[in-house]
């Protein structure tokens, strides 16, 4: 596990509709990174080389009533099999992120989600 960070800057994942902020400066979780990790990796951790727990605040807004102080876990560059037209699966590799409440220690979602290539 990578060491746990706080999120400095606004993470914006559009096409899925996600948005996390920084948490307040004065904010601390309840929930240790080594927590969230097991919580993320038990609901829906996907194998990975090395796994990042980002503390984060996830803002009121569509389907959340209130604003949430989370973990949002990274399963980097994870293999996900995709199935289509082809007779066999292929590999879609991206990041695998997995939300956990910081407070309570429960799970909230998980999304997968591709970076842009590096130019």
């Amino acid at each position: 596990m990578s060491p746990p960070t706080r999120l400095s800057q606004e993470k914006r994942y559009d096409p899925v509709g996600w948005v996390f902020e920084p948490p307040p400066a004065d904010s601390s979780p309840t929930v240790s990174a080594e927590e969230a990790v097991r919580v993320a990796w038990l609901e829906a951790g996907e194998p990975a080389k090395s796994v990042q727990p980002i503390f984060a605040l996830l803002p009121a807004g569509g389907t959340f009533e209130t604003t949430k102080l989370v973990w949002l876990v990274v399963f980097p560059d994870v293999c996900v099999e995709s199935h289509g037209q082809s007779a066999s699966p292929s590999c879609h590799v991206l990041d695998w992120n997995v939300v956990v409440d910081a407070r309570t220690g429960k799970f909230i979602s998980a999304f997968g989600f591709s970076r842009e290539p590096a130019e």
